[in-house]
């Protein structure tokens, strides 16, 4: 049987609060994942309705918000990376299937 976790992107951005969510900590969370047995990680990247992903989309996440608020650190994030390619990339890494 195989064991899935969900995970909401959008939380693990919330709870970094000194800094943003980075490719580092998406590699500590995925190697994890990996020790723990977990086979498949069920990726959410929305919040509102907006898109935590690279699109062209109007409905992508890119408000840059308040220094220090939720929607800086998400935007920042979106700066940096994609967090749908680093997770798939993540999941290749360790032997784990995204959806």
């Amino acid at each position: 049987m195989k064991k899935f976790i969900a995970v909401d992107f959008y939380d693990l951005i919330w709870q970094q609060t000194e800094r943003i969510f980075s490719l580092d900590d998406m590699e500590a969370l995925f190697r994890k994942y990996a020790e723990h047995g977990i086979d498949a990680v069920l990726w959410r990247l929305s919040a509102c309705g907006k898109l935590l992903y690279h699109t062209r989309t109007p409905d992508r996440y890119a408000v840059k918000g308040e220094p220090g608020s939720l929607q800086r650190r998400t935007f920042e994030v979106m700066q940096q990376y994609d967090p749908a390619e680093a997770a798939v990339n993540m999941g290749r890494k360790y032997g784990i299937e995204v959806y």
